[in-house]
């Protein structure tokens, strides 16, 4: 199941100063995704100070909260055994890594102004953090992924807000 909501810089803050909802743990569990990784000079592992220095830029819309659910039988078998865990861990992480491609590649564009005619135009590049999170809030088994595309995508060399389209 995938839902989708905006996200602020002041409540993608507050998730870290609640919990660290986001990047609860340092690991290999937070990455970053998408072509603008290397643009900006990010690692593939994601620091909580680089995620928050980036949702700063845009203060009132971050970016987009993409949580991607597994259904509650996979949560439960990923308690079950290690190579059962591995196996469903792997297929969630492909899922929606290829998902966040279609995205990147198909979706995320820039509203463009020249001669005060402005147009959407597909930039074909974002970034995203990528979070792993195996529990609810209310600490059920719960797999499930935050990807947080940030607000922020380039074309001809200049950055632009993702068009909300």
């Amino acid at each position: 199941m995938l839902s989708i909501s905006n996200v602020g810089a002041k409540q993608a803050g507050s998730y870290y100063d609640k919990d660290g909802y986001y990047a609860r743990m340092e690991d290999k569990d937070n990455t970053w995704f998408g072509f603008l990784k290397e643009d900006l000079k990010l690692s593939e592992e994601l620091k909580k100070d680089d995620f928050n220095k980036l949702v700063e830029e845009r203060k009132e819309r971050a970016g987009f909260d993409l949580c991607f659910s597994a259904p509650k039988s996979v949560s439960i078998a990923i308690c079950m055994d290690d190579e059962i865990r591995r196996d469903m861990l792997e297929a969630h992480n492909k899922a929606v890594e290829a998902i966040l491609d279609r995205i990147e590649k198909n979706e995320i564009g820039a509203r463009v102004t020249n001669d005060k005619v402005t147009e959407h135009i597909k930039t074909g590049n974002m970034i995203c953090g990528r979070f792993n999170h195996y529990v609810s809030r209310a600490s059920d088994p719960q797999l499930h992924t935050h990807a947080v595309i940030l607000n922020k995508t380039k074309y001809n060399g200049k950055y632009y807000a993702v068009d909300n389209e």
